[in-house]
């Protein structure tokens, strides 16, 4: 199932700021992204700051949230993009 068929996640993004909508549809969940050459995902969102994880959000979902750390999303935008799932 992709982000968008997920009800849960559109139910959520339905009460969220334009500017959240907008960076799950440029980052969607689980965008694997490279910075200084190490491998990312994207776990969180908030107005104009991404929260990434060392860990796999497919592989340990509450690892990956508990773990993760604030980047500008400028910061994001310049890095190496891998895949979204």
């Amino acid at each position: 199932m992709s982000w968008k068929e997920n009800k849960a996640l559109q139910t959520w993004l339905a009460t969220r700021p334009p500017a959240i909508r907008a960076l799950v549809e440029e980052f969607p969940p689980g965008t694997g992204i490279e910075i200084n050459g190490v491998h990312h995902w994207v776990v969180a969102y908030d107005e104009d700051v991404l929260h990434v994880s060392l860990v796999n959000p497919f592989n340990d979902y509450d690892k990956a949230v508990a773990e993760r750390m604030p980047i500008c999303v400028e910061h994001v935008r310049r890095a190496t993009r891998i895949k979204a799932h």
